[in-house]
């Protein structure tokens, strides 16, 4: 037994790691010997007795005491001996590095009291946390390391920076630090009684942030806290119920979409996993509350599908939403109850065509197995879904924003090939075309949805139709034409005129002349002339126009993405370099020259034709003046192929 080397072991437990090689004045166990006042050289010595007792890891120069069972205790016994103004000194004159690797220690002694009040003094206006955003990085990593000790005051300091100013420096998705901050937030909602205040902390990060937000996203360990599984919470469910309902009637409309975001993460019902990291000092912890019995499953998913129907009136996607789930979540026999009330209730108020295409695909893909009694019951629920009137069979049709669109179709056999159901898809929604050409009411409501519908799955079909079923070409170009210019250039309008350019050429070419000459004019349909124009087919008239097009100014080479695919391979060679060339001229015109040029050398290798001198010869020309420290062309197949 030695009692300087006990007291000399318990202050060098204080750090999770200590600088061995350094004994000058300024050294860490310098540092650390003035707590006693004893030197480095004397700590150097103590190290060196404890490496041999066994009780000391080395790792180059670095030291520290190990096993934490017995580093934790001599670190808590050190605190309960030292003087707080001594300690505070110590912590005052500590390096950056010192007092991350002290904080580290400190957040496994939960059970100190000692350890509990000096993190109270760190937190307080004038501790060494007073203003933790300021210290950047190791600022957050310091409050990350000692949460474990004193959730309920580093919960409160949070909320405290984050409606003070200095919240614009972490909350802001192009801040480096805020996934530190998130991510402590997470884990302090792991208590059931801290729960509501570390969430709402997370939504003020998840309302910055745009929809399509991926780098450093908050959303992410926000949408984990409300999943059945790996949620790392032990919030009850109707706690979590409870927190959605209270998002979801707010005034602000970014955290109604962050009520929205939770209750798609309620309904979640496969492939559940975490980024998060659920170790949080040496606290016991699991991986959060999840269910016992099957029962709790039920309950869980029940209450979940009557809180969408509920939020409904108040959140605009509950619908899809829930029918995102349907079919993972009618897997569960339970909830059949609950999924059918939804549907009724949903199907009372307004056609729920993104539920009938979900009960749909469920039958398509699970009904080969299902007892006769519950497929009858899926049917059942389907019937009552299926649009009946033009206007929703169009919705369900043409805007449909399933990946492949056969949903749609009732099959004969739910499991025929999928390829006929797409094809038979495909001529529904060129039927429908035809229909609402005769119908004025609805094709003007369909086509008015379209513009600001940026997928849907079938407009060329649609398009198709309404030139198939059009009385008056003219007119109904003029109807399409006035929608485009209405909406955004992006929208699936644009879509519905190729289709509708490409039947109408069959029915009267002389008619798509006159329209595409026409567009040479018009600002907004000139940048989809090239689109347009390969739907109608590009022949030596076509190229004309298209070049007559870039002469006028009234087209970016970006319009040129359109005629990225096979149509390049069906224009005379001659054209085409002259239309390359053109193109090449504009303003960072080369890159998609050389980006069509590769779609050509495809086509000729597809037709097992020889490479025409000409072409390698305006491939050579746009490698000489495409500037390669525009984009990185690098490692681009399409350079690579053309090399």
């Amino acid at each position: 037994h030695d009692p300087n080397l006990l007291q000399a072991a318990q202050e060098l437990a204080l750090l999770y790691s200590i600088d061995s090689h350094d004994t000058s004045d300024q050294s860490e166990l310098a540092r650390i010997g003035g707590i006693r006042g004893i030197s480095a050289t004397d700590l150097f010595a103590a190290l060196a007795e404890l490496r041999k007792r066994g009780v000391v890891q080395v790792r180059g120069r670095w030291n520290a005491i190990l096993p934490h069972v017995i580093a934790n205790r001599l670190a808590a016994a050190a605190l309960e001996r030292i003087p707080p103004t001594d300690f505070d000194r110590f912590c005052s004159s500590s390096t950056p590095r010192m007092l991350k690797s002290l904080s580290r220690r400190l957040g496994y002694l939960h059970d100190s009291p000692e350890a509990r009040t000096m993190i109270t003094r760190w937190l307080q206006p004038q501790g060494l946390l007073a203003d933790v955003v300021v210290r950047g990085d190791d600022g957050v990593e310091i409050l990350s390391n000692v949460a474990p000790v004193a959730t309920e005051a580093v919960l409160a300091k949070i909320r405290q920076v984050l409606v003070g100013p200095r919240s614009s420096d972490i909350v802001p998705p192009n801040c480096s630090v805020r996934w530190r901050w998130t991510r402590l937030i997470k884990a302090l909602a792991y208590d059931a009684n801290l729960f509501d205040s570390a969430a709402t902390q997370l939504v003020r990060f998840v309302a910055a942030e745009p929809a399509d937000h991926n780098q450093n996203a908050a959303r992410q360990p926000f949408e984990e806290l409300f999943h059945l599984y790996l949620s790392g919470t032990q919030a009850t469910p109707e706690q979590r119920r409870q927190f959605v309902r209270r998002l979801a009637n707010s005034n602000d409309p970014s955290e109604r979409r962050c009520a929205a975001s939770a209750l798609k993460s309620l309904l979640k019902a496969s492939h559940f996993s975490s980024w998060s990291n659920f170790d949080f000092g040496a606290r016991s912890r699991n991986w959060g509350w999840e269910p016992q019995i099957p029962q709790d499953v039920c309950a869980w998913y029940s209450d979940a599908i009557d809180l969408a129907v509920e939020l409904s009136d108040l959140l605009n996607n509950t619908r899809d939403i829930l029918a995102h789930s349907v079919r993972d979540i009618w897997l569960i026999e339970a909830c059949h109850d609950a999924l059918e009330r939804a549907a009724d209730a949903f199907s009372q108020a307004s056609p729920w065509i993104e539920g009938w295409v979900a009960f749909r695909k469920t039958l398509c893909f699970e009904g080969k197995d299902m007892p006769a009694p519950i497929r009858e019951r899926l049917i059942g629920i389907i019937e009552r879904l299926k649009p009946k009137d033009l206007l929703n069979q169009a919705r369900a049709v043409v805007l449909g924003r399933s990946s492949g669109g056969w949903e749609v179709v009732d099959g004969e056999d739910d499991h025929e090939d999928v390829m006929k159901l797409w094809q038979r898809a495909s001529q529904i929604a060129q039927d429908i075309g035809r229909q609402l050409a005769q119908d004025t009411g609805t094709r003007n409501a369909i086509l008015t949805e379209l513009e600001t519908e940026p997928h849907a799955s079938r407009a060329n079909e649609c398009g198709r139709g309404l030139a198939e079923g059009a009385d008056d070409l003219d007119a109904m170009w003029g109807e399409l034409t006035t929608h485009f210019v209405s909406g955004d250039t992006t929208t699936s309008i644009a879509t519905v005129m190729g289709g509708f350019i490409a039947a109408a050429h069959g029915r009267d070419s002389s008619f798509v002349d006159r329209a595409l000459d026409a567009a040479l004019h018009a600002p907004r349909l000139a940048q989809i002339l090239p689109y347009l124009q390969a739907q109608a087919g590009l022949d030596d008239g076509a190229i004309a126009r298209i070049r007559r097009a870039i002469l006028l100014g009234s087209i970016k080479a970006s319009a040129f993405l359109n005629i990225r695919n096979g149509s390049a391979g069906t224009i005379q060679i001659e054209a085409f370099c002259d239309l390359l060339r053109d193109i090449s001229a504009m303003t960072n015109g080369a890159e998609f020259a050389l980006d069509i040029l590769h779609m050509r050398f495809v086509c000729e290798k597809n037709a097992e034709r020889d490479y025409d001198i000409r072409l390698i010869n305006m491939g050579r020309d746009l490698l000489h003046i495409i500037d390669f420290g525009q984009r990185s062309v690098g490692g681009n197949h399409a350079v690579e192929v053309i090399i």
